[in-house]
């Protein structure tokens, strides 16, 4: 269902990812646009790094070949339909009349604000989109080095080089030590503080100085519920625990964030968030995260539901998953007949155990104990696949998102 063709109506373009397909009434009578919609901006990038995992996690050539043509027009989209006026960033705007107004991770039609909580004007520029973009880019470089096209993996390197260079130099604001949530239509930086750059954490971008005060950010309790980090800062004036994206939690977008903190070796901090997050869990019924909840402070004594929050919800449902890779330190090549592993538990978990992990054809079985104050592995079984003792070699900025 990629897009062939550009079809303003359901916001579609060549190469363009779906956002949802819909088979309601209304949409088959041609009133609504989801037959499919395509108003997402980050689906494109997205792709790309899904097919990188995959390929990760599997070795299939099969699969990489298969579908390395598809996200291969989702890149060109990227780069030619995804920035719309050339500068060099991802923006969005709707050209539908029944569009969705934002289409980026946070895409309810009020999401977007500045630090004042006045909405950002059209088009926007989020902050990850950036991230996602240059992630991508990166992992189609890998894919094309190990289907032999190292001129176009030289390419993409570049691209993302450029991305990341633009990026520091427009969306960093000096005096919050903080990221930009985006750039608005008249390129002006919508300076609200959010969580959105705890996906820039994930995709490697920033350098380390930043990412450290990127971290203390996130855990100041304008962003950290004590369940999870809130979407936008409750210092702002638009801020809402109850709505669905200016003030509440999303596990999935915390994980994320605690993932690019882990990417940086900020172990405590990510592992702060990870405990929030599974706290919560176990409060609601059948220990079954929902895919969003308020962002009251932890201080009431449990996480408050989101009323129309969907459980289950994949996103959510892949949280302890995340988490479980993130502490085995698990890197998957499985092209190469390998896996890395480093694990690290904090103070709080003393013994985790997995079995039948699949990588390649190889499966994977571990147990972690942390002894005093160390993380010790009490025993490795492999078949198939060799298992290699520490993080991968791969630069921190010459990789897409590891976890």
């Amino acid at each position: 269902m990629q897009g062939p063709r550009r079809d303003d109506f359901r916001d579609e373009e060549p190469g363009k990812i779906l956002h949802e397909l819909r088979y309601d009434e209304l949409t088959r009578a041609g009133e609504l646009p989801y037959s499919p919609y395509y108003g997402t901006h980050d689906a494109p990038s997205l792709y790309c790094l899904a097919l990188w995992h995959a390929w990760r996690w599997s070795g299939k050539r099969s699969l990489l070949e298969a579908h390395f043509d598809t996200a291969c027009e989702a890149m060109q989209w990227c780069d030619e339909c995804g920035d719309r006026d050339g500068d060099g960033f991802q923006e969005y705007a709707t050209r539908s009349v029944k569009g969705y107004r934002n289409q980026g991770r946070k895409d309810s039609g009020d999401a977007i604000v500045d630090a004042q909580g006045r909405q950002a004007k059209l088009p926007l520029a989020t902050v990850e989109l950036q991230g996602y973009l240059f992630a991508a880019r990166l992992a189609m470089a890998e894919l094309s080095v190990d289907l032999g096209d190292h001129g176009e993996a030289k390419k993409l390197r570049g691209a993302a080089a450029n991305l990341r260079r633009q990026v520091e130099e427009r969306f960093w604001l000096e005096s919050q030590k903080f990221y930009a949530l985006a750039f608005d239509g008249d390129k002006h930086a919508v300076d609200a503080i959010a969580s959105n750059p705890g996906h820039l954490l994930w995709c490697g971008l920033p350098d380390s100085a930043r990412a450290a005060a990127v971290a203390k950010r996130l855990l100041e309790t304008e962003l950290f519920s004590g369940w999870g980090l809130r979407t936008l800062s409750s210092g702002n004036s638009a801020y809402n625990p109850l709505s669905y994206q200016r003030g509440s939690v999303w596990p999935h977008d915390t994980l994320i964030a605690s993932a690019g903190l882990w990417r940086y070796g900020l172990h405590e901090q990510a592992c702060t968030l990870m405990h929030a997050v599974l706290k919560a869990a176990r409060i609601f019924e059948e220990d079954r995260l929902p895919e969003l909840f308020a962002g009251i402070d932890a201080c009431c004594g449990f996480p408050v539901p989101y009323e129309e929050a969907n459980v289950p919800q994949a996103w959510a449902a892949a949280v302890p998953l995340l988490i479980a890779q993130l502490l085995l330190g698990i890197v998957p090549d499985a092209s190469h007949g390998r896996c890395f592993v480093s694990p690290w538990l904090p103070s709080w978990l003393r013994r985790l155990e997995m079995r039948g992990i699949a990588v390649g054809d190889g499966t994977l079985g571990i147990t972690v104990i942390r002894k005093d104050d160390e993380t010790v592995v009490d025993a490795i079984q492999a078949t198939g696949l060799d298992v290699v003792r520490g993080t991968t070699e791969a630069p921190l900025w010459g990789s897409p998102p590891q976890y």
